[in-house]
């Protein structure tokens, strides 16, 4: 029997165009794609009006009900495997039942004290109840495959990690800027920690310059620092610049599953400084990076030194680059795709 096989995505506000799970679907071979985004019936302009942009969670709503139920019909016509990349943000609200001859696969993208908090959350125990109807369950990471086990049993459990585009994310051709270092992204980071740590730099060496790519919402946190350029809303192109052109990537994590920031800067061969979180080894060895540990998150004078004991080597970080991009490149989006494509197989197999 051929395979039929649907993705369920949507795009994250925050993410580029060429960044996000989403880019999976873009090399897999798939019959039919149902996009979130294409049921967005919100009227953008109205969001920015105070007493009726209210009006757009209505239509918001709206058009997830009928997405809802077009999948479903969708389903009940052609059965098959539909994979939810993204089954936080949409099998958990699909209360239908599943039809027959459908495999639901999921991608599971949070750590685990998100699935702790669905016990205690409003509705989080309706969304374990949907999370129940995954079949097979993917893991993001190696460490999340025991959570699932618990949360969602009876699924098979997959480790597939996260994928990158390693052809729009390179090394470039330029000389990188000697003491610039970049922080990016918005999910579970501690702007808290980041600010110290750039008043921290300020005061031991001003020399030191970090540019915050970041949602506009995290603007407070860097307001009046002296050594930190804050930008929202860049270009695909801004956004490779300066991972190309940076000397180092600052990336204080409060948790990790995976980290679109830090694959997309190992591919462009720009060295990392993280916190710690077990889930990273899943994707670099622990050598290519450097790290500090939860206690030292804290520190904003341990960390500022460490950042300039990086910057101060030249030589480890050109080594370290090479190594990330090598990384990187196991990681691209066409090998994760024949991975998948492997347990879609197996799958069918297991079917009939």
């Amino acid at each position: 029997m051929d395979r039929y096989l649907v993705h369920i995505k949507f795009k994250f506000n925050h993410h580029q165009e060429y960044s996000g799970y989403d880019r999976l679907t873009m090399y897999s071979k798939v019959q039919k794609v149902f996009n979130l985004d294409d049921y967005d019936y919100s009227i953008k302009w109205l969001w920015n009006v105070k007493g009726i942009r209210r009006f757009n969670l209505v239509l918001v709503e709206r058009g997830k009900k009928q997405f809802f139920k077009d999948l479903y019909a969708h389903m009940e016509k052609h059965p098959g495997i539909y994979h939810f990349l993204y089954p936080e943000n949409t099998l958990a609200f699909f209360d239908q039942p599943i039809p027959k001859g459908v495999t639901i696969v999921s991608s599971f993208h949070q750590p685990q004290q998100y699935w702790t908090d669905l016990r205690t959350e409003k509705g989080g125990l309706k969304m374990l109840e949907n999370f129940s109807k995954t079949e097979v369950s993917i893991g993001l990471s190696k460490h999340q495959l025991t959570v699932i086990e618990k949360e969602v049993p009876g699924s098979r459990r997959y480790f597939v990690p996260h994928g990158v585009d390693v052809h729009y994310f390179k090394p470039g051709e330029h000389r990188r800027e000697s003491r610039s270092v970049l922080i990016v992204g918005s999910w579970l980071r501690d702007f808290e920690a980041a600010r110290k740590v750039a008043d921290e730099m300020n005061i031991v060496d001003p020399s030191v310059h970090f540019t915050v790519v970041t949602s506009a919402s995290n603007a407070v946190y860097f307001e009046n620092a002296q050594n930190v350029t804050f930008r929202s809303n860049i270009s695909n192109e801004d956004l490779v610049d300066l991972y190309q052109r940076s000397t180092l990537l600052f990336l204080p994590l409060k948790g990790a599953v995976a980290n679109n920031a830090m694959l997309e800067a190992a591919a462009c061969g720009l060295p990392i400084i993280s916190t710690f979180h077990h889930e990273i080894l899943d994707y670099f060895n622990q050598e290519d990076l450097l790290f500090f540990d939860k206690a030292s998150h804290e520190d904003p004078e341990f960390i500022a030194e460490k950042i300039l004991e990086a910057l101060n080597n030249s030589e480890e970080l050109a080594k370290r680059s090479i190594n990330l991009r090598k990384n990187a490149e196991l990681l691209s989006w066409e090998k994760i795709a024949e991975r998948l494509d492997e347990i879609y197989s197996l799958e069918m197999k297991m079917k009939h």
